[in-house]
């Protein structure tokens, strides 16, 4: 299972994908900077990614509540610093003078996520990432925190009407999940890579976002979002190496599986369906009333 699956949980996409790039450099820089600790190394490591994700989460959520800036434009605005910020720490803090690239020092063994099935890149992750979605969905739905969370989300002004603090319960989602965000970028290059290679940005915040609806924002689901999103990735490779099929046809039917399960959400909503009952009702008066004007 890769770190979309454990991205998923996160809230605000933009942001996200900043704490997950910066999760997967402060998980190296732990590992390369700090003296072995023997097993304790790997720990370590994801511990400094998730910090490093919270930090880039955080700072949008301090924005709206001390200046009411939306978190969606300051997000993508951060994206942006935050991409060069982790250039800097890889260019100027972990870079390796011989690996001929933007490429960090080689991750400790002690740092490095088990494999769990040889011949495969099925790693230990996948059971962190498996409890992370477990933990969320218990925190959301049997703790009196994660109920708050959900009234804040679904209704600031029932959640305010309720005296909720509500900018603690903002503060907190981001933290939570900047932390879940970072941690999923550490587990990604822990277990998968060698060492921190910049290359491109994978884009795992949106592949989060598409898992996320999929699974209706239930941490329960999002494990089978996932692996049918992973299923419908890994097929559509082998369609374009095997068939000669396009790779972009994998993307129309990623975004149609993803415009169904929004147009779904939409028309569900308690708002769309009392304008689409008002619309009806005077449909229904109009056509009542329409035999009469004829007469």
């Amino acid at each position: 299972m890769r770190s979309p699956s454990c991205s998923a949980p996160a809230c605000s996409i933009s942001a996200r994908k900043a704490a997950s790039s910066l999760g997967a450099l402060g998980a190296v820089a732990g590992a390369v900077l700090l003296p072995s600790l023997g097993w304790f190394s790997l720990p370590v490591a994801i511990l400094c990614g998730a910090v490093a994700g919270s930090f880039a989460c955080t700072i949008p959520a301090a924005l709206r509540l001390r200046f009411g800036a939306s978190e969606m434009v300051t997000s993508l605005v951060l994206n942006y610093a935050f991409l060069f910020l982790g250039l800097f720490v890889l260019n100027y803090v972990i870079r390796d003078p011989a690996a001929g690239g933007m490429m960090s020092l080689k991750i400790p063994p002690d740092a490095k996520l088990d494999r769990l099935l040889a011949g495969t890149r099925l790693n230990s992750g996948s059971i962190i990432a498996v409890l992370a979605c477990i933990a969320g969905g218990i925190w959301l739905y049997w703790t009196r925190s994660g109920l708050n969370i959900r009234i804040a989300g679904s209704s600031p002004g029932f959640a305010n009407h309720l005296g909720l603090p509500l900018k603690r319960i903002v503060m907190r989602a981001q933290i939570v999940g900047g932390l879940v965000a970072g941690m999923a970028g550490a587990l990604e290059v822990l277990g998968l890579h060698a060492r921190f290679a910049w290359l491109d940005l994978p884009g795992y915040g949106w592949t989060g976002l598409v898992v996320a609806i999929l699974a209706r924002e239930n941490p329960f689901l999002l494990i089978p979002s996932a692996l049918f999103l992973g299923f419908v990735q890994v097929g559509g490779d082998l369609l374009a190496r095997n068939m000669n099929i396009p790779t972009e046809v994998v993307g129309l039917v990623t975004a149609a599986i993803m415009v169904g399960a929004t147009a779904s959400v939409i028309h569900n909503h308690p708002t769309v369906l009392r304008l689409i009952r008002n619309l009806r009702n005077r449909d229904a008066d109009q056509a009542a009333v329409q035999p009469g004007v004829q007469a």
